[in-house]
């Protein structure tokens, strides 16, 4: 190693807390050896040593994990010192876990548990320990939060669990050392708030709304797993599909201070007020039973929570996930399904300004919706067995504000987004993670999401980010066989007028090449038209099907070609839009408007109603099991957008 990058790991290490009653030697701190991550821990006895022990017994008939840190890989391990080991084991002895504070009496399987809880399957160095939720799991599949209290100048894992030291380089990965066992939470999500007293009067409203009860599944034991599943034509390459299905929930919660000092509410009858009087147009309401869903509070707690797991909202992340491709200088957003029944939320990360906001309305700065606080401002446990707490400062309200002005515009979905078992599973983005540490892509079998619909001739393929390719946000869904299987769309908001304005236009993002095929799409079962021919491998081929022809090789900028082109039922990728060269995110990269193959084809113009949930159905019309159908995402356009009374073309972006 050279020395200057010596000197740089030794610049990010953290100062070892007086609180630690561990005596560490200078010489261990900022190492690069030849050693593996069990060599290292079993060579510092005086540090590591009752952390290393546990990992001797970390074993049974499937696992060995003195074996497997002992061998090539790339992990992260926060590594607790022998105090803060010790701590742990007799506040189990406490508990009535063991029958005594010493450590040979834990079990095997609690010493796995326990190593699996501070071992990931990738390198965080100290750089990458970002505020926020990290986006890969430990091996017990919990996710692990990084927070940063200056006033201390110290960085915890889950709040509690201080680093002392990073970036300890070895064969195998990375060691960080930390001075209190990691040990999450093995509540429910909605337990973690009720047990907060922080959150009393969110806690008292979930009970009396019945949404405790609610959000409470974790698994699906019913799901199948199938193995591995055969993929492409080649009668050689197969892909896994899920090995579990998982379900999850995102809480957006605010504690008692923030109702007190925003909305001078100290108890739950306050809530109760603030929602009455903020759903009072709803002519349904059901007032005497909080536990309707058309009850006032039970509509105000529904909305501030989804059935989705989201572990990417911190900006780091969010910029680096659902930003993938997005060109700078651009808002990155999302939209999200509630428990309130058919409604979305916004998600927004408003550029150059390092935060989230909840229903940002970007051409009124007087509604610029909820803020997401980082995981520096919150002080107690976030992360639940089966889901994840965000603290926010301001009450989400599902009013007209949020569907005459923040969701009256084009929704554009990636494809990825369609089914939301891919996030609460930490599918989306990041893959099928394998035994080994690899990554790769993976099959959606029937059964796994409850919304989409296959029959067994689909083969639904998930393909992770690949920033070389021409897609939005990088990945993709590629669908082979005599495929069948229809998606459930996201719900649409409230019309403007109830009874006339309802019209959506819906188009789908796909690249066309010679292995893709050609597909008959239905919209609550009707069929739209001809067939969507993806069969489009040329820069000829395009412009005939198409009508491309670039923006730079027109005397108006393309502005013709648009219309020409819409004619025809396609629109040219938006402009935001880029693909990057390399997969770090630098180099140079393209505008896929540019690109003749990428493109939107228009399905169907058709009213849509909001007090029900539609459907796209997809059925291929080729007998060649090899055809491809890609999905890169979904638009669902409003009429006044797609075609504005004032004759206004629409903006492409």
């Amino acid at each position: 190693m050279s020395a200057a990058l010596i000197v740089a790991i030794l610049a990010l290490g953290s100062v070892v807390m007086e609180s630690c009653t561990d005596k560490v030697d200078d010489a261990d701190l900022y190492t690069f050896t030849n050693d593996m991550i069990s060599d290292y821990l079993e060579e510092r006895p005086d540090t590591f040593g009752d952390f290393y022990y546990v990992i001797t017994r970390a074993h049974n008939d499937t696992v060995n994990l003195k074996g497997i840190l002992s061998a090539y890989g790339t992990y992260t391990l926060f590594a607790p010192t022998n105090s803060a080991v010790r701590s742990y084991i007799d506040s189990l002895y406490k508990v009535g876990e063991i029958p005594s504070p010493n450590l040979e009496d834990i079990t095997d399987s609690m010493a796995i548990s326990m190593v699996y809880g501070h071992l990931i399957n990738k390198v965080y160095l100290a750089e990458d320990l970002i505020d926020g939720t990290l986006p890969i799991p430990n091996m017990n599949y919990r996710f692990l939060s990084v927070s940063f209290d200056s006033t201390q100048n110290r960085q915890a894992i889950n709040v509690r669990s201080v680093l002392l030291q990073t970036d300890n380089e070895v064969e195998n990965g990375v060691i960080h050392m930390i001075n209190q066992v990691i040990a999450p939470s093995n509540e429910q999500i909605p337990d973690l708030v009720i047990n907060n007293p922080e959150f009393s009067i969110f806690a008292e409203a979930l009970q009396l709304t019945g949404l405790d009860e609610l959000t409470r599944k974790q698994e699906d034991e019913d799901y199948q797993h199938l193995g591995k599943v055969w993929y492409w034509n080649d009668n050689k390459t197969y892909y896994n599909d899920p090995d579990r299905k998982q379900y999850g929930y995102t809480f957006f919660m605010l504690d008692n201070k923030t109702l007190e000092e925003n909305y001078n509410i100290k108890a739950i009858q306050g809530l109760i007020d603030f929602a009455n009087n903020a759903y009072s147009e709803y002519t349904d309401n059901v007032m005497d039973d909080y536990k309707d869903r058309r009850n006032p509070l039970n509509r105000l707690i529904s909305y501030h929570i989804l059935p989705v797991r989201l572990n990417n909202l911190n900006p780091t992340t969010f910029r680096s996930t659902v930003g993938k491709g997005i060109t700078t200088g651009e808002h990155i957003y999302e939209y999200y399904e509630t428990m309130l029944p058919n409604t979305l939320l916004k998600v927004t990360m408003v550029d150059g300004r390092g935060y989230l906001r909840l229903n940002y309305y970007s051409k009124d700065e007087s509604i610029h919706g909820a803020t997401i606080k980082t995981a520096s401002e919150v002080n107690y446990e976030t992360e639940a067995i089966n889901g994840l707490l965000y603290c926010i400062d301001k009450l989400l309200v599902y009013d007209r504000n949020v569907y005459d002005k923040v969701l009256n515009e084009r929704l554009r979905f990636d494809a990825g987004a369609l089914i939301p078992e891919l996030s609460t599973n930490n599918l989306r983005f990041y893959g099928y993670q394998n035994e080994d540490g690899t990554t790769e892509y993976f099959c959606v079998s029937p059964g796994f999401s409850d919304y989409v619909v296959s029959g067994s001739d689909s083969r639904i393929m998930y393909l992770i980010p690949n920033m070389t390719w021409h897609n939005y946000m990088g990945d993709e869904f590629n669908i082979v066989g005599r495929y069948d299987l229809t998606i459930t769309l996201p719900p649409v908001p409230e019309p403007l007028d109830r009874y006339l304005n309802n019209t959506y236009e819906i188009r789908i993002g796909f690249r066309g090449e010679d292995k893709r095929g050609i597909a008959q799409m239905y919209v609550d079962g009707l069929p739209t038209g001809t067939p969507v021919d993806m069969q489009v491998s040329s820069n000829d081929i395009s412009r005939t099907l198409a009508g491309y022809v670039a923006d730079g090789a027109t005397d108006d900028n393309g502005v013709l070609n648009d219309k020409m082109m819409r004619n025809l039922g396609f629109m040219k990728a938006p402009n935001i839009m880029r693909s990057y060269q390399n997969a770090d995110g630098t180099g140079s990269s393209s505008i896929l408007r540019d690109d003749p193959r990428t493109l939107r084809k228009i399905v169907t113009t058709v009213p849509l109603s909001n007090d029900k949930r539609h459907t796209l159905r997809i059925k291929s019309v080729l007998d060649d099991e090899s055809k491809q159908f890609h999905l890169d995402y979904i638009e669902i356009v409003p009429k006044s957008v797609y075609a504005p009374t004032t004759g206004a073309a629409e903006d492409r972006k």
